[in-house]
């Protein structure tokens, strides 16, 4: 890594190429953005804050003739997606380096959870690029909505109480704490349910990039603890009828700006 991240994601080095690859592949998430963000105007200017390798939310805007623009600190993500063709910048949710009302449309996505007491920050200040008139959405994960089997059961415990990644369950805060921005707008907020899956490489691949957070917090004792659980489900993955689980439940947040 060239410098100390904050967090895991901001990474530039090999730390999680399992959960890029799951990040890069995985596209429910872009689904619940596009229904959202819904059809877009030729031109508009779209900001996607953390937009992370995942190329498929470029490739819907720009189908529509809109600006997509990727706005990631990690600069392997950001190629990623000028390698699309999308406009890319540099930057943080916490500091954007963009003028006031630049975007039409903000979107950010499971970014905010990550950024402990910097979440209100990140919220003013992605507010603050949106132009007048103009709305941003905020999609985060709650983790408490998630189900499945006893070692299920486990994993999820430990992504909402084990102290690594991300406030898993700050998606049934972020309501909230759009409102608590203070800024002016009307605030629309969508639940999206718990999605059945039986593809256990969405919570497997998690390993590398967890096991990293915890060691770079000196928490040892519970990235050993991880790894097993994250065993354990490998071997319930494995077995000849695997139950699969429910993934845990999206919640989006639209400030439609006065």
């Amino acid at each position: 890594m060239s410098s100390e991240p904050s967090n895991i994601y901001e990474a530039d080095g090999n730390e999680f190429t399992e959960e890029k690859e799951r990040l890069s592949s995985f596209d429910l998430p872009t689904t619940v953005s596009i229904e959202v963000i819904g059809a877009l105007k030729q031109g508009v200017a779209v900001l996607d804050v953390g937009a992370g390798p995942n190329t498929s939310l470029f490739n819907y805007v720009n189908l529509q003739g809109a600006v997509y623009t990727a706005l990631d600190k990690n600069t392997d993500f950001l190629d990623r997606q000028k390698g699309a063709g999308a406009i890319g910048i540099i930057g943080d949710a916490r500091n954007i380096p963009v003028d006031n009302g630049a975007f039409d449309i903000t979107h950010t996505r499971f970014v905010i959870s990550h950024l402990g007491s910097e979440k209100q920050k990140s919220i003013r200040e992605i507010l603050r690029v949106t132009k007048s008139k103009g709305k941003a959405v905020f999609l985060d994960y709650d983790w408490t909505t998630a189900q499945g089997s006893v070692v299920f059961e486990k994993v999820k415990e430990f992504m909402i109480n084990g102290g690594f990644l991300f406030d898993a369950d700050y998606g049934a805060e972020l309501e909230n704490e759009v409102k608590g921005s203070l800024v002016s707008g009307r605030i629309d907020s969508v639940r999206y349910p718990a999605t059945q899956m039986t593809d256990y490489s969405q919570i497997i691949k998690l390993r590398e990039a967890g096991t990293t957070d915890l060691r770079m917090q000196g928490k040892e004792d519970a990235a050993l603890e991880w790894n097993q659980i994250l065993d354990d489900l490998q071997i319930e993955a494995d077995s000849d009828n695997p139950p699969g689980f429910y993934f845990p439940g999206i919640v989006a947040v639209t400030l439609s700006k006065d």
